[in-house]
């Protein structure tokens, strides 16, 4: 006896232009960026993040447009520690190296 398996094609990329069930429009793909936006404003930073893993157009508008200039990346340095804190820092620029978004504004704060 052989058993067939249903072969499953390999995931395309996450889009917003799916259709939802039921209806078969999807409503919140309608929305102005502005709107979305204000939306997004509402919403803690790691929901925010997550919100952009949803779909292409999402990650765009939160990484991409004007919108990304809110995010600062932070690398706090409690005490500076010759030696330590540049380990630190030079780790912080390798994360920076290896992610795929844009941050536009780095910050890096060293205490006494």
């Amino acid at each position: 006896m052989s058993s067939k398996r249903k072969q499953h094609p390999a995931k395309a990329e996450k889009s917003c232009d799916k259709r939802t069930k039921g209806s078969g429009r999807n409503y919140i793909n309608s929305l102005p960026e502005e709107l979305l936006c204000m939306v997004f404003d509402r919403v803690c930073l790691y929901t925010v993040k997550t919100a952009s893993l949803v779909c292409r157009k999402w990650n765009e508008i939160l990484f991409s447009g004007t919108y990304a200039n809110r995010f600062v990346f932070g690398i706090i340095e409690k005490a500076w520690i010759p030696g330590d804190s540049i380990v630190r820092l030079i780790e912080g620029i390798n994360v920076l190296a290896r992610s795929k978004r844009d941050y536009r504004r780095v910050s890096f704060i060293a205490g006494e």
